[in-house]
């Protein structure tokens, strides 16, 4: 999220076995770009060293991959020398950056909110789509996601681990209303755990009711 991820707040993810991410240009230089990478590898390693047992996640990092992004080339080369395990990228699918990404073994994920988006984002070698759909916080995605998601899938068979939807953004409260990082996290994560056992429950529900009307 722009301007509020922060290494603090993927940390606290990765802590608790969820991806943290943040954009490039959260941080208004490249030096200051690798001041992040390095808090957050060294807090990385940190965490796995005191927490040898713990499922520590990855993080990721938002690159604007677009031709007048002018901290491209820099941003991109600060990527391939702490190998960031996955980039996302955004505004434009070159297929140099993704192939110097993979040289090193990183994963890249790319934004999309159209059909042809999504074609030129698979033409330049990309791992997997983020689609970009009407109503997407903090985005442009003007199209609705069931009939974009179709049209994608109609020719994409990409990656599809993520099975479930979740929505975690209910709004910004006030400065004095804002949490620790961790806690908001953990908080998340027992949210989603509960809309999972709810979403498990109503299909149980389904399956006796259809297993009665059939009798």
């Amino acid at each position: 999220m722009f301007l509020v991820s922060c290494p603090a707040l993927v940390l606290a993810s990765c802590a608790e076995g969820i991806v943290g991410s943040f954009p490039a240009h959260s941080t208004r230089s490249r030096d200051v770009f690798r001041q992040w990478l390095d808090e957050i590898e060294t807090g990385l390693a940190l965490l796995r060293q005191t927490e040898p047992d713990a499922n520590i996640a990855p993080y990721t990092v938002n690159l604007v991959t677009h031709r007048t992004n002018e901290r491209l080339e820099g941003d991109l080369e600060l990527c391939i020398r702490y190998q960031v395990p996955v980039v996302l990228t955004s505004k434009g699918a070159l297929t140099d950056a993704v192939t110097r990404i993979h040289d090193y073994g990183g994963i890249v994920l790319h934004d999309v909110a159209s059909r042809r988006h999504a074609e030129k984002a698979i033409e330049g070698g990309i791992d997997g789509l983020i689609v970009v759909a009407q109503g997407a916080g903090g985005h442009t995605g003007t199209i609705n996601p069931f009939a974009l998601m179709n049209e994608i899938r109609a020719f994409y068979d990409g990656p599809k681990r993520w099975r479930d939807l979740w929505s975690a953004g209910q709004g910004v409260g006030m400065a004095r209303e804002l949490i620790s990082a961790r806690v908001l996290v953990r908080q998340m994560k027992a949210e989603y755990r509960e809309a999972r056992r709810s979403f498990a429950s109503v299909l149980a529900e389904d399956a006796e009711r259809l297993t009665a009307t059939a009798a």
